[in-house]
C-alpha cells in the first residue's frame, strides 16, 4: 500500500480523470466560476485514447451539411448507438458540435488541417458524412494548458 500524505483540498467540482471529456467539463465548469480539481491516474497530457491524437469525430456544421440537422441526428444514432441513444442528448451533443470545433481551433487544435471542414472515412454509401477529419495530435496538451490557464488544479499520478 501506498501511503499519500496530502493536504485537504477545497473545491467546487472534483473531475475524475483527464481524458477529453474530464478536460472539457473541468474547463466548462471553470468558465462558470467554479473552483475545480482534476484527478488524473496518470498524466493529463499524455492519458487516455485521446493521448495518442483522435484525428475525428461526429459533428454538425450547418454550412457544410444544410440548415436541416435531422439527417445528421438519425445517422448519428444509425452509425454509432445503433438507435439505443437518447434523441434529446444527441441532438444537444450535434447542435454545440460546431461551437467546440471553432473553440478547439482557437485553441490550437487543427480542425482544418487541409483549410476546408473535410468529413471523411466512416460513412456508408449514399447516407450523410458526419465525422469531420481534423489534426489532434495536440489536442491534450492544448486542453490541459486552456484548463490551467482557467485555474484548474490538475493532479496528475493520483
Amino acid at each position: 500500500m501506498i501511503d499519500i500524505d496530502r493536504e485537504p483540498v477545497e473545491i467546487d467540482v472534483l473531475v475524475a480523470g483527464g481524458g477529453i471529456a474530464g478536460l472539457m467539463a473541468a474547463i466548462n465548469a471553470a468558465d462558470r466560476g467554479a473552483s475545480v480539481l482534476v484527478a488524473e491516474k496518470a498524466n493529463t497530457k499524455r492519458s487516455g485514447c485521446g493521448a495518442t491524437g483522435c484525428d475525428h469525430f461526429s459533428c454538425y456544421i450547418p454550412e457544410v451539411h444544410g440548415d436541416d440537422i435531422d439527417p445528421i441526428v438519425i445517422e448519428h444514432e444509425r452509425s454509432l448507438q445503433g438507435g439505443y441513444a437518447d434523441r434529446s442528448l444527441t441532438l444537444t451533443f450535434l447542435e454545440h458540435s460546431f461551437g467546440r470545433v471553432k473553440e478547439w481551433d482557437d485553441w490550437g487544435i487543427s480542425m482544418r488541417p487541409t483549410g476546408q471542414w473535410e468529413f471523411t472515412g466512416h460513412a456508408f454509401p449514399g447516407r450523410p458524412r458526419i465525422f469531420l477529419k481534423y489534426a489532434g495530435h495536440n489536442q491534450k496538451e492544448v486542453l490541459t494548458r486552456q484548463a490551467k490557464k482557467r485555474g484548474v488544479q490538475i493532479q496528475n499520478h493520483l
